[in-house]
């Protein structure tokens, strides 16, 4: 269950026969900024002639934030300066944010972000136990998926198998170089120590961004997911239908929501975390999505794949994601249960849950009057 599926790269753009390019050269001074601690990013735009220069930054989902221009451009270099504000003056989310570019009143025009680039997977370099902290390397300023969980490694087992029990990083920019993913080592729920079971695994995915991007950070006020729900206008991105895995989506159906794992008909108790008691093998229990890309989520095709353990039990057509799930616990030791919500777009949410089968008796005197 840990496979990535690599994307194929979009087709680029044609261009009228004899056209000659306006636009040179186009190169930005800095791959990332703090917009809260004054830096800022400079556009270098190269001009074959004079020409009127028009510069629009726009958001992953092709939203156009800030307009800068127009300026009388100059042949050769033209420096267009971006604080990493909207045109409204306030900082922007963090996030990662390119360039639209138009010379000549729209003789020429670059912009890479129509252009989608294919998905590669990417091996960590080196996990630290002493700070849950991954690392792994990016070739190219990117969009990042990390997830960790188990495969089978048993004899015979084929290492794709196997829950995601924590998402570390969704679809978040990250530059080129090394990265350090820090994480506290716990399961979704925050009860389980990942790295300590059998098969620990860690699946990195990563999306160039497109060129010249610029990741702003710093802003912890207002989340990306909040300026997106209250955007105005329209994208400059031409219609997109999901093709491929994470491809053609915006961020509300590219993002997965939380979710939570309620068994039904149990007590709960903290040990060493949430522990659910139950007196039932046969468990049920309740799955609920929630956040600003849920309804989203929810609208997808896809399955549920249900875990016991390390083991699959049960996949479920996500239609039936708001229906009571009943799976059968094989003992009565303490069990992880693990559902993996996969959309067929690529989004996965994720829910853990410990259970132990109790008797009957012990689990009354467990509950609160």
């Amino acid at each position: 269950m840990m496979h990535l599926i690599v994307v194929p790269p979009a087709a680029p753009s044609a261009r009228r026969p004899g056209h000659v390019r306006l636009l040179g050269a186009i190169s930005i001074s800095s791959s990332s900024i703090n917009p809260l601690a004054g830096e800022t990013a400079t556009l270098n735009v190269s001009l074959a002639r004079p020409a009127r220069l028009d510069v629009q930054v726009v958001d992953r989902d092709g939203f156009v934030v800030r307009t800068l221009g127009p300026t009388n451009g100059v042949a050769g270099d033209n420096l267009v300066l971006w604080d990493g504000r909207g045109d409204s003056g306030a900082i922007v989310p963090d996030e990662a944010w390119s360039f639209r570019v138009v010379a000549g009143g729209g003789t020429d025009e670059s912009f890479p972000a129509v252009n989608q680039a294919a998905m590669m997977a990417i091996s960590p370099l080196a996990f630290s136990r002493a700070t849950a902290t991954i690392r792994y390397k990016l070739p190219v300023p990117s969009r990042v998926h990390v997830q960790a969980g188990t495969i089978s490694v048993g004899p015979g087992a084929s290492p794709s198998e196997g829950p995601v029990l924590k998402t570390i990083a969704d679809r978040e920019p990250r530059g080129s170089g090394f990265v350090a993913e820090h994480w506290n080592g716990f399961d979704a729920s925050g009860s389980i120590y990942i790295p300590d079971l059998p098969g620990f695994a860690v699946a990195i995915a990563a999306t160039p961004l497109p060129e010249n991007s610029v990741i702003t950070f710093g802003n912890a006020k207002r989340p990306f997911l909040d300026y997106a729900a209250h955007r105005i206008g329209q994208s400059l991105f031409p219609q997109r239908r999901p093709s491929a895995h994470h491809t053609g989506l915006d961020v509300f159906h590219d993002v997965a929501p939380n979710m939570t794992l309620s068994p039904l008909r149990a007590v709960e108790r903290q040990v060493r975390g949430t522990v659910w008691s139950v007196s039932d093998p046969l468990l049920r229990f309740r799955l609920r999505v929630n956040g600003p890309t849920a309804t989203a989520f929810q609208h997808q095709p896809g399955k549920i794949f249900l875990f016991i353990d390390a083991h699959l039990v049960a996949t479920i057509d996500a239609k039936a994601g708001t229906e009571p799930f009943d799976v059968r616990l094989p003992d009565n030791d303490e069990h992880r249960i693990a559902v993996n919500w996969r959309s067929d777009y690529g989004p996965v949410a994720v829910a853990v849950a410990r259970v132990q089968l109790a008797s009957a008796s012990k689990v009354r005197s467990e509950q609160v009057p």
